[in-house]
């Protein structure tokens, strides 16, 4: 069960547009992604940022899980 738990990735993404952007007619999206497991955030105004800091986080998991692996044959 711990090999399937550490497989999974727990994220809160929250997205909103910028007030002022919607009364000058141009809205700008901003938002946050939280890593649950870490409390880290990161902000962002481009939504197309959304998965690659995902897969940031999921990348940096593989790579030590990678290293656990070895470290342990």
């Amino acid at each position: 069960m711990k090999e399937i738990e550490s497989q999974i990735f727990s994220f809160v993404i929250k997205i909103w547009i910028e007030e002022e952007s919607i009364v000058s007619g141009n809205e700008s999206w901003r938002g946050r992604i939280t890593h649950i497991p870490s409390g880290d955030e990161k902000y962002f105004r481009d939504l197309s940022i959304i998965v690659p800091i995902i897969k940031s986080y999921i990348s940096a998991l593989d790579t030590e899980t990678d290293h656990t692996q070895k470290g342990a044959k």
